[in-house]
């Protein structure tokens, strides 16, 4: 139970940070990292990265 209570704060922090405009959009991650469509989204599959769906199904 301890571990739901865990994932249930991350998720409202992930949230609160996707409000206040601290996330980036899967595109902004890309140009700025310098990296491929690919290598992102494989690094979301891998955990390294993590998404937060967001309004009007944007991801950040």
């Amino acid at each position: 139970m301890a571990e739901d209570k865990v994932f249930a704060e991350t998720m409202a922090a992930r949230l609160k940070l996707a409000r206040e405009g601290k996330l980036l959009e899967p595109a902004q991650s890309q140009e700025r990292a310098g990296v491929s469509r690919r290598a992102i989204h494989q690094q979301i599959r891998t955990g390294s990265l993590f998404t937060v769906d967001g309004a009007k199904g944007v991801s950040y």
